[in-house]
């Protein structure tokens, strides 16, 4: 069975927040240093980890402080690595965007918190969770020259918001433990603007922003009380260190 993340002191926790903007007229060239600190949307003073990026079909700008901003056609992320102890600065920021630009065509808002469990000691606990807790066995599971790789996305309909959770089995590169197996929880709490209302689009999506809190609370009690049957979470590095901010993404998928 997979090792219980409340008993194993060899759990690895990782965590980011992605909040995506969706706007039909939005472009990647659209977003510069310039005009992100002349319109007031982020602080005079912050100042760049690297390069910016700029290209006709994506663009980046990675901050000292940990927040990432990735515009691509019609979408606008601001990603960030949690549970380092350092402020959370992305829903701020997506306001003061939202408020700075009022009149682009908004479609939507994603809050997306992710959680990444590593196992340095436990090499096959998540495949062991993938095929036996989430999936029924059967001989279907039994074919080809490697063991059996899954990934399953899970739909649900809250009150304010639909979500979907994926769970999937990845590699970490993580030293000094080198690649490590580990579980990917990503969620998607997905908010669309209404074809009626009676306020600009930018002021209902900043009101979703607000709720990234209760987005992300929500998201980590259903991993670990529902999928993971455990009443403590796992908040540091084996050595008892919190991981520190990085200016790259985390998780596999956005490398």
């Amino acid at each position: 069975m997979t090792p219980d993340p409340k008993t194993s002191a060899s759990v690895l926790e990782l965590q980011e927040l992605a909040i995506q903007i969706t706007a039909q007229d939005f472009r990647p060239g659209l977003m510069s240093l310039d005009v992100l600190k002349m319109s007031g949307v982020i602080p005079a003073d912050w100042e760049l980890s690297q390069n910016p990026i700029q290209g006709q079909n994506a663009a980046q700008l990675s901050f000292t402080n940990g927040l990432n901003l990735v515009a691509q056609p019609q979408r606008l992320m601001f990603l960030e690595q949690m549970g380092g102890g350092g402020m959370i600065e992305g829903p701020a920021i997506a306001q003061a965007y939202l408020e700075k630009f009022p009149h682009a065509d908004y479609q939507g808002l994603t809050i997306a918190p992710k959680v990444l469990l590593g196992f340095p000691e436990h090499s096959e606990a998540p495949r062991q969770f993938m095929t036996q807790k989430l999936l029924a066995p059967g001989s279907w599971q039994q074919m080809g020259n490697d063991p059996l790789r899954a990934a399953v996305t899970l739909h649900y309909t809250l009150k304010r918001c639909p979500l979907s959770i994926n769970i999937s089995e990845v590699q970490l590169n993580q030293p000094p433990h080198g690649i490590i197996s580990a579980l990917l929880f990503t969620g998607n709490f997905n908010y669309t603007i209404p074809s009626e209302m009676s306020e600009s689009k930018a002021v209902f999506l900043s009101k979703r922003v607000s709720l990234w809190q209760t987005d992300t609370t929500q998201f980590r009690e259903v991993v670990y009380k529902k999928f993971l049957n455990s009443s403590l979470t796992p908040s540091t590095t084996p050595n008892g260190s919190a991981p520190s901010k990085t200016n790259a993404s985390i998780f596999p998928d956005l490398t």
